[in-house]
């Protein structure tokens, strides 16, 4: 089977597969041996994590991708070089939490491969 083309753009947290946007997580955050996703860096704050947040409970899909560590600076932040598109995941729901230990939720299955 060929692999569907995901579209991001540069500072954007979402990419398209034919033409419906999903959030982009990183690889980096799933919990080894798991399907777990635990991101202990996305803060509260940050202006685009609401509509981010939403999005994954609302859809229940999220498109991964590659990623890997450039640097991580003194105050804890993580700069990551990012590479390909893996797949779009399907996501329970209700596991989406985001709170100050930051987002966490379960995969529950691999739906298409991208590219």
């Amino acid at each position: 089977m060929r692999a569907l083309k995901a579209m991001g753009r540069s500072g954007s947290w979402f990419a398209a597969v034919r033409g419906k946007e999903y959030p982009v997580v990183l690889d980096y955050w799933i919990v080894k041996g798991s399907m777990d996703y635990h991101d202990e860096k996305l803060s509260l704050n940050h202006p685009k994590v609401h509509k981010f947040v939403n999005a994954i409970r609302d859809d229940a899909r999220v498109i991964m991708k590659k990623s890997k560590v450039k640097e991580t600076r003194d105050d804890g932040t993580i700069l990551f070089e990012r590479s390909e598109y893996i797949a779009l995941f399907e996501v329970d729901p209700e596991s989406v939490i985001h709170d100050d230990d930051g987002l966490r939720f379960t995969i529950t299955a691999r739906i298409e491969e991208l590219a």
